[in-house]
């Protein structure tokens, strides 16, 4: 026994986070490792996450803690912009600074720095205005000169599967040259895109993912010459695993000599979550990501391999994963579905209460104050993934129309609400299906009045993989309430709810407490404890 937890200590254990963060990027600074990930509309931005193996990790801090850039302007709508915004970062450190460059689809490729990447970070700056410029990477050359590699959203650019090459400034704060394209992916890597640009043993290397985010592969071009022509190479694809799509991360090294690829795995409505993979390079100069094969060029994904450090530092991180994490100013695993607005909630203790603020809309959909988590577990645990919530909702007694409650939300969504009639207040579960669409909530009472206006919930996740011959991931979930304090529990539905994600995004935890009116001038809350 004790040589099998030796041999464990000394790997990888895929996925690293079973969680929701997309188009993960890295790098090593010392002994440390950090990454980045897509926030797309989602604030707190651009995650933060600290490591000193690879394969634990801690969420550290936001490079966007409180406001997106672009929002309020002439672009932006008063409802969600579900998918928008923030678009697979890439994360570098360069000159004592530490710098994260990003792509807005409709706005362009914004810059974000610190010198302290645990602390405050810089108001972020337009690098390149444009539309459908998304997933940039600089790099700063050995011959002096800045370069940033980018891709084109093709909803945007009505252009896509190519790559596209700038060259910057000296502090890599503004383009000097138009984008030129460098690579064109429509005979043999469609969909190109999320690329990522080095420098090594005298040839430009670019690494990126084509053929769609299920279902891709990982491609490596390079040239002597940055503009190319550029050489490709397949270096890792599914082969015969059950990791779909792996591609689109980072290469680091140990600064021992050994390599590695982080890159994601799309599992539907849990969203894309992270995996590590060995990375060797040939004597030809190209790299083999994950197992190889029979002296393939091309690898395929492990789900286990030899971690970093073999085992042998001290590991003091890891993801926290409790339900509820309430801290003043830092909510660590909770964000808002828009911009931080302070006006929403208020923090006592361990409680935070929620305001109740006008909705439009038949449902949920195009709420902007929806306070969120990404839903994370254990995938050999049934259920995956338990969340436990004390709500209490105080309405203003006057009116009717206000709720509170918590929900699985992505492009359908269900849960328990408590709603408000006059000072009367009913526990319902609720159910929209397409809630994308636009389709309204099937509403059912589950108790007519509670007299303390308070109830205990509980929400269950189950993950099952696809089955062979059917490559559909049911993700579902149950939902249960307590009115003696979580003794008892009673299902709110006999049939369990399917999960849906959202836009580009895993579906997720979210509570939320709205009216029907916009014209009172003050309104009830919903307090929510742990």
């Amino acid at each position: 026994m004790s040589l099998l937890f030796t041999l464990l200590a000394t790997l990888f254990l895929n996925p690293v986070l079973y969680e929701d963060f997309s188009d993960p990027d890295a790098i090593r600074v010392g002994n440390d490792y950090y990454m980045t990930a897509s926030s797309f509309n989602y604030v707190p931005g651009l995650p933060i996450l600290h490591s000193q193996d690879l394969q634990h990790w801690e969420l550290i801090n936001h490079a966007l803690p409180y406001r997106l850039p672009g929002s309020g302007d002439s672009l932006d709508i008063n409802t969600a912009q579900h998918g928008n915004f923030v678009w697979a970062p890439s994360l570098r450190f360069h000159n004592g600074k530490y710098m994260i460059y990003y792509g807005d689809p409709d706005r362009g490729i914004f810059r974000v720095t610190t010198n302290d990447i645990r602390g405050h970070w810089d108001e972020p700056q337009l690098v390149i205005a444009g539309k459908g410029l998304i997933d940039p990477c600089p790099l700063f050359a050995k011959n002096g000169k800045v370069y940033l590699v980018h891709a084109l959203a093709g909803s945007r650019a009505h252009l896509k599967s190519v790559l596209m090459l700038t060259e910057l400034n000296a502090d890599g704060s503004r383009a000097i040259t138009p984008s030129r394209i460098i690579y064109d992916g429509h005979s043999d890597n469609v969909t190109c895109e999320g690329p990522k640009i080095h420098e090594f043993n005298g040839f430009f290397y670019i690494f990126f993912p084509a053929g769609g985010v299920p279902t891709g592969w990982q491609v490596v071009a390079r040239s002597k010459d940055i503009y190319g022509p550029y050489q490709t190479r397949v270096v890792m694809h599914q082969g015969s695993t059950k990791i779909n799509g792996p591609h689109q991360g980072a290469w680091v090294d140990n600064g021992e000599g050994k390599h590695f690829f982080i890159h994601f795995q799309d599992v539907g409505p849990l969203g894309r979550i992270t995996h590590i993979q060995n990375m060797i390079w040939t004597s030809e100069g190209w790299p083999v990501i994950g197992e190889r094969i029979s002296n393939a060029q091309c690898g395929q994904p492990q789900e286990t391999a030899p971690k970093a450090n073999d085992g042998k530092a001290e590991i003091k991180n890891s993801m926290k994963n409790s339900a509820m994490v309430f801290q003043p100013h830092n909510w660590s695993q909770w964000q808002w579905n828009y911009n931080v607005d302070m006006r929403s909630c208020f923090i006592i203790g361990d409680t935070l209460r929620l305001f109740s603020l006008f909705t439009p809309g038949e449902n949920l959909w195009l709420s902007r104050t929806l306070f969120t988590r990404r839903i994370s577990g254990n995938p050999l645990a049934s259920p995956f993934a338990s969340y436990y919530f004390t709500l209490e909702l105080n309405p203003d007694t006057r009116y009717s129309g206000e709720r509170g409650g918590c929900v699985v939300f992505g492009k359908s969504y269900a849960g328990l609400v408590l709603t408000n009639d006059k000072g009367s207040v009913a526990l319902q579960y609720i159910k929209c299906d397409n809630a994308d669409k636009g389709s309204a909530e099937q509403k059912k009472t589950l108790i007519g009045s509670l007299v303390d206006r308070k109830i205990k919930v509980r929400v269950n996740i189950y993950d099952n993989p696809p089955v062979p011959g059917n490559t559909d991931r049911q993700v579902t979930a149950m939902f249960l309430y307590s009115t003696n304090g979580g003794i008892t529990w009673q299902q709110a539905d006999s049939e369990p709810f399917k999960v849906r994600e959202g836009v580009w995004t895993g579906a997720r935890i979210a509570l939320f407490c709205s009216r029907n009116d916009d014209t009172k001038n003050d309104g009830g809350y919903l307090n929510v404890y742990p």
